[in-house]
């Protein structure tokens, strides 16, 4: 996420949110909460009216690289989600 562009996430005396978060709710509630929302971002992929399938991997993107750090996990995780993505799309629930 490029913080610079992104201003709402700041608060008046210039604080990031993520940094807050991470105060608050711990480093690893902090990456389940990134890894989460990548996964919306990737079940969600051109599905919202309004939103790009690139857009919306863009952003799963985004929170995939706010946590791990090396290419290899990012790879890893980015192909657990679309696994899940598309297991959810044949679960009929409980």
């Amino acid at each position: 996420m490029n913080y610079r562009e992104n201003q709402h996430y700041v608060n008046k005396h210039g604080q990031q949110l993520k940094h807050f978060m991470i105060e608050k709710f711990g480093l690893e509630e902090y990456k389940i909460w990134c890894k989460l929302n990548a996964f919306k971002y990737q079940s969600r992929a051109g599905k919202k009216e309004g939103n790009s399938t690139i857009k919306d991997l863009n952003k799963r993107d985004d929170y995939i690289n706010e946590v791990f750090e090396t290419e290899m996990m990012r790879q890893f995780l980015t192909e657990d989600l679309r696994d899940l993505a598309n297991e959810f799309e044949f679960w009929e629930g409980k």
